[in-house]
């Protein structure tokens, strides 16, 4: 009996020797790009959340056991607001707001042991091979939160510098327990390119309505609806129509058995400003990130009435940034 009784407690003292020798280990972490933290080409006009990922790889070295390897991500070079990490555009004091991710649902954020507003920390179960250490790898998940329309466009960066804290698995309860060592770990770059972009749309037609004879100026406008990134300098131009021989100072709708009815469009509700192609006569403005409301004001001068019918154009818009 006494001998079965030494050999059994043989077990607990063997596993318990291996991981102290463990425990001598050294740890480091890179973050490899194999798919970079970087939201490249930007369209930030929609509204949406915008989402990437890169890769965490760790290399720890020493004696055969299991290591728990912590990587926090503290604040970075831009700043916080809460718990929301932030770029800043280069050559601007501008900041683009984003998260890191544990989870690809992107539900965790991923924080730091010393700054819990930012999230929490990943454990990460490293096995180390006696004479060759252990590798792991983690994906770490990237969004661009939603709702920033108005930022401009430009480039967006921050450089987060890492901490790692690692020791025994035996010794750790998550990230949240006894950690043996603590090190400085690797910095890298979080970096976005919010690029120029346009939006159009055309929610009101101009539209002369119904009328009975053509001897006195008829009236009508549409609405054309254009969203550019904040800054970006765009021009609005409008084509000459869709009937043959038509120019943007007198264009025409064209009717039943080729009748036509001259008309003209303007940019100012006077009815000075012809609209059309050329430099001189295009709308011009800056983009705000937000939709902006562009009146096109049209004309039917007095002329003969035509035969009763269905008049109608079609005009291209042109929108140039």
């Amino acid at each position: 009996m006494t001998t079965w009784l030494r050999t059994f407690l043989l077990v607990p003292l063997f596993m318990m020797a291996a991981l102290s020798m463990a425990s001598a280990q050294n740890c480091n972490a890179q973050t490899t790009i194999t798919s970079p933290i970087s939201f490249s080409a930007t369209n930030i006009l929609s509204g949406a959340a915008i989402n990437t990922s890169g890769t965490l790889s760790i290399r720890c070295t020493g004696l055969l056991g299991l290591t728990q390897v912590c990587v926090s991500f503290p604040a970075g070079s831009g700043g916080t607001v809460g718990g929301t990490r932030q770029m800043t555009r280069e050559g601007g004091t501008e900041k683009l707001q984003y998260r890191l991710y544990q989870d690809t649902a992107r539900t965790i954020p991923w924080g730091s042991v010393s700054d819990t507003q930012l999230g929490t920390v990943p454990g990460n179960t490293v096995l180390l091979v006696l004479g060759g250490g252990g590798t792991a790898t983690r994906p770490i998940y990237g969004q661009i939160l939603a709702n920033q329309q108005t930022v401009p466009a430009g480039t967006y960066s921050e450089t987060i510098s890492t901490s790692i804290n690692f020791g025994t698995v035996s010794a750790l309860t998550g990230c949240t327990g006894l950690l043996t060592t603590t090190v400085a770990g690797p910095s890298f770059r979080v970096q976005a390119e919010v690029g120029k972009s346009c939006q159009l749309s055309v929610p009101q037609a101009v539209d002369f309505g119904a009328v009975s004879f053509l001897s006195a100026v008829r009236d009508a406008e549409g609405r054309l609806q254009v969203r550019c990134t904040s800054g970006t300098p765009f021009r609005v131009g409008l084509g000459a129509g869709s009937v043959l021989g038509a120019t943007v100072n007198t264009r025409r709708m064209s009717g039943p058995g080729g009748a036509s009815i001259a008309y003209s469009l303007f940019r100012n509700a006077d009815r000075t400003s012809v609209w059309g192609t050329a430099t001189n006569d295009l709308y011009a403005n800056s983009g705000t990130g937000l939709p902006l409301s562009v009146q096109v004001f049209g004309r039917v001068n007095p002329q003969a009435t035509p035969p009763v019918g269905l008049y109608q154009d079609t005009v291209v818009v042109t929108l140039t940034y």
